[in-house]
């Protein structure tokens, strides 16, 4: 029986958890790992804006329910007493399907710019957890795209050496051949 002035709501029951845990068990599914951060005093339009640019990355935002996010670690075989401490408080759960730094990278330029309303919690990456500085020196790392040309300039130095010394050898000596004819032709003339 409802009290005056109060509406009685409805229980929601298990379906609804069972739907947020599906949907932290796909987002946790590969193995990238995933880094969480304290959303707390964050605006719902600067939310917004971050879960958009993240988007465009390919990066899934997710608030989190730490009870419900610690069920979907045990599910997919994480020891949740390792990353426990990290499930208290506001949760953000940021993953990634392809790139496992780009995470840690959006969420450390997105902490940066909130001005202290989002704040990097820790991580897990490869079976092993991440307190926030780590989180933020894997951020801080180069794009896989800067290592590869990076990788690409170290192996074509060597070459370009290479190619330089020869065509400075070949120089000298044509360089040589040029003094010894000016020397017959000077020799001839007197």
């Amino acid at each position: 029986m409802a009290k005056l002035g109060k509406v009685p709501t409805k229980r929601r029951g298990r379906a609804p958890k069972d739907k947020v845990l599906g949907k932290f068990e796909t987002m946790l599914d590969h193995e990238n790992g995933f880094v969480l951060a304290d959303n707390l005093g964050m605006t719902v339009a600067s939310m917004t804006e971050m879960r958009a640019k993240m988007r465009g990355s390919n990066v899934q935002v997710k608030v989190a329910k730490n009870r419900l996010l610690r069920i979907a670690l045990e599910r997919k075989g994480v020891d949740a007493s390792t990353i426990g401490k990290l499930l208290s408080g506001p949760t953000v759960l940021i993953t990634s399907k392809e790139d496992p730094v780009s995470p840690a990278k959006l969420l450390t330029e997105a902490a940066k710019a909130s001005e202290g309303k989002l704040a990097v919690k820790g991580g897990y990456f490869e079976g092993k957890v991440l307190n926030p500085s780590e989180v933020e020196a894997l951020g801080n790392m180069p794009s896989k795209e800067q290592l590869l040309s990076r990788l690409c300039g170290s192996l074509q130095a060597p070459s370009q050496k290479l190619a330089v010394s020869l065509n400075q050898t070949v120089a000298k000596i044509a360089y040589a051949v040029d003094a010894y004819r000016r020397k017959l032709e000077g020799g001839d003339a007197a």
